[in-house]
């Protein structure tokens, strides 16, 4: 019976989540496709061009609203370098995109509060501004670019892709399978966008949402307040392990921020929260290796070092400046409502169904002897914060 209990409030707590957080990745996706209509795809490797601090911090300040995660953000990357972006452009763009998005920011002020999302902004600006810069005023030989010597597994599809396809642009993987029709009207693209963000992007995200949701659910039903305030209440040294941690499992800057809600209400300190959704996204093997591979070892280094002084740099002084009182009612009110309205509840069944049917249409496909990928789809759907 105990465990039936524990199985219990286990899904009650997902279900709260889940209620919670779909106004705001629904709107996320929403505002994700209108971003997708209005983005033109050469203006930006023109934007970022030349040396010196402009084109980072340009870089900078494009990547943070873009929804594109750690392994999405890889060939667009990569192909802004080849169309003449600087190494520190390149560097920033890497670090500032995958840690923040549109669809994330809002579901962020949504379960966490706006004071959090705005800090959380400006940190991936700071974050993707440091690590440029250190790759433009400490140069580093140049790193053998060669998507083959990118493993993605996991995420884009994996190096099988990418050796089945040598010839193909790099932009293909994790791309949208349909590119954007030229010289078409305002509706066209804004449909055009929306169908995108309604296909594509929504289905690369919603594993990466139930993982969240569950996961939140789990640390609700089992994890002791204590623990999580012993360890990871404020200081250096729970921040440290937890940008060690991030290196090591992939996170979504969307799908761990329901996760990020439920530690706070357990006892973490923003800042330590901050620093998870900082170095997680932006340290991924996968990133890592891209940047090896662009930046050479001695950049992978810079980068490296740029990103832990400056996530942990910003969540001590959350920890210091920002009063945990803008935070509370926010970060609990997820778990604590008790009445939803019809809305609501509709809106966060038909997220949760939405996204147990994009988990598991591939294993479906696999079971019934079909491929995974659709004829006549030559690309991987992108995938987003």
């Amino acid at each position: 019976m105990e465990i039936m209990s524990l199985f219990v409030n286990v899904l009650l707590s997902a279900w709260e989540v889940a209620v919670e957080a779909a106004p705001y990745v629904l709107l996320g996706i929403l505002v994700a496709g209108v971003m997708k209509a209005l983005l033109g795809e050469k203006q930006l490797p023109v934007w970022l061009r030349g040396e010196g601090a402009g084109p980072v911090l340009k870089a900078s300040v494009a990547g943070v609203p873009l929804p594109l995660c750690s392994c999405s953000v890889l060939p667009v990357a990569m192909e802004l370098r080849r169309k003449g972006a600087s190494k520190g452009a390149t560097a920033s763009f890497l670090v500032s995109t995958p840690q923040t998005g549109i669809d994330s920011i809002l579901l962020t002020a949504g379960m966490i509060g706006w004071p959090f999302a705005v800090v959380r902004v400006i940190a991936a600006f700071i974050s993707g501004a440091a690590a440029g810069l250190t790759q433009t005023f400490f140069p580093t030989r140049e790193g053998k670019s060669n998507e083959a010597d990118i493993k993605t597994s996991g995420c884009c599809g994996g190096s099988q892709a990418t050796q089945k396809q040598p010839k193909k642009s790099v932009s293909s993987c994790c791309s949208s399978k349909k590119e954007q029709p030229k010289n078409t009207t305002w509706r066209a693209r804004f449909i055009a966008g929306q169908k995108y963000a309604a296909t594509d992007l929504f289905s690369s995200l919603g594993k990466y949402y139930l993982l969240g949701i569950v996961a939140t659910g789990v640390v609700m039903a089992f994890l002791p307040p204590d623990f999580v305030e012993q360890w990871f209440g404020g200081g250096i040294f729970g921040m440290l392990a937890i940008t060690a941690a991030g290196m090591a499992v992939y996170l979504c800057a969307s799908g761990a921020t329901p996760l990020a809600a439920a530690l706070l209400a357990k006892g973490m300190s923003p800042g330590t929260a901050l620093v998870m959704l900082m170095a997680g996204p932006a340290t991924s093997v996968a990133s890592l290796l891209a940047v090896r591979s662009m930046l050479g070892n001695k950049g992978l280094g810079l980068y490296l070092a740029a990103i832990v002084m400056a996530t942990v740099g910003a969540g001590l002084l959350i920890d210091v400046a920002l009063p945990v009182t803008w935070l509370a009612s926010e970060a609990t009110a997820a778990h604590q409502h008790e009445h939803y309205g019809m809305f609501r509840q509709i809106l966060g069944g038909a997220f949760l169904f939405w996204c147990l049917i994009i988990t598991i249409k591939p294993w479906m496909r696999k079971m019934g002897g079909g491929s995974a990928t659709p004829a006549g789809e030559t690309g991987h759907s992108a995938h987003a914060h």
